[in-house]
């Protein structure tokens, strides 16, 4: 499962939805979480390891072939392959940082669709400058294809 759902992210969009109003860690539900549910915080705990790490190749790998990502940027990124570019290109930028967290796992009843919100912080020095830094929330949206 954790393969299927780990492979499935279909959008990542980086907007600012609730900012330092999340809930850090919330669970929508009090009942234990479901192997969906620990599918899934095992592939975000792998994203965020990913970008811990600086490794664009193992962020860009969770996208789907026809993954469509608004960066902040004026047109879309589409494709695994594009969205992977953007990973390795920002990473081999000396001192860039991406560190993410997830703070909630939501699962439909259905078990086949699930979301991940969490923060995030970009700090990508560019020659000659201070470092660019961003903070707001993301959401994974992920399911079975």
């Amino acid at each position: 499962m954790l393969e299927r759902l780990g492979r499935s992210i279909v959008t990542i969009a980086a907007v600012t939805l609730c900012g330092g109003g999340c809930a850090r860690g919330a669970r929508v539900s009090t009942a234990p979480p479901t192997s969906t549910e620990r599918a899934v915080r095992a592939a975000a705990a792998e994203w965020v390891r990913a970008a811990a790490e600086r490794d664009g190749e193992a962020m860009g790998a969770y996208f789907a072939e026809d993954a469509f990502v608004m960066y902040p940027r004026p047109q879309p990124t589409v494709g695994r392959a594009a969205n992977t570019a953007v990973w390795v290109t920002l990473f081999a930028r000396p001192g860039a940082l991406h560190p993410l967290t997830t703070d909630s796992v939501v699962v439909a009843r259905s078990g086949d669709l699930a979301y991940v919100t969490g923060r995030w912080h970009l700090s990508a020095p560019a020659a000659g400058t201070q470092p660019a830094t961003d903070v707001g929330a993301a959401t994974w949206q992920c399911g079975a294809r």
